[in-house]
């Protein structure tokens, strides 16, 4: 059976986007606090230098507000499992293992294609199973054993 796993992809898209916003804001107040410092040391006019200081002051306590109270305003989404676990999780089998251009993928679905991998079997995990990963370009993963049967 394919699986489509679009909602693992989206969850994985949007822990990436919470992650640049948090950052964006970091990276917003550390420039207000280089801008204030620049222009004190410029000893620019008085109008120009109250400006820049005003500037600073607000774009701080706004990244210090922001950066604090970040998960109640912005939607804090644990991080998703990675693309091997969730193969496991979706397909209900152990010790699931890939070629290395699929097992060290995190955050995507591998390139669509056909990959012998294998998992483990039995009561006690101790026989390992050939099987086939097949992921499609449209974000489906299907796992088959070697005969050709749908796994789960």
């Amino acid at each position: 059976m394919v699986k489509d796993f679009s909602a693992w992809a989206n969850a994985w898209n949007d822990y990436s986007r919470s992650d640049v916003n948090y950052l964006v804001f970091v990276v917003g107040g550390t420039a207000a606090l280089v801008v204030l410092a620049l222009s004190l040391l410029l000893e620019s006019n008085g109008t120009v230098l109250t400006f820049f200081c005003g500037l600073a002051v607000i774009v701080t306590l706004a990244g210090i507000w922001v950066v604090n109270f970040y998960p109640i305003w912005m939607e804090d989404s644990p991080e998703p499992a990675v693309f091997t676990i969730q193969v496991e999780k979706e397909f209900g089998v152990h010790d699931f293992s890939c070629p290395p251009d699929v097992m060290s993928i995190k955050d995507a679905l591998p390139d669509a294609g056909t990959y012998r991998c294998t998992i483990t079997d039995g009561k006690d995990d101790s026989t390992v199973r050939d099987v086939r990963l097949i992921v499609t370009a449209d974000n489906k993963v299907g796992l088959y054993d070697n005969q050709g049967k749908e796994m789960k």
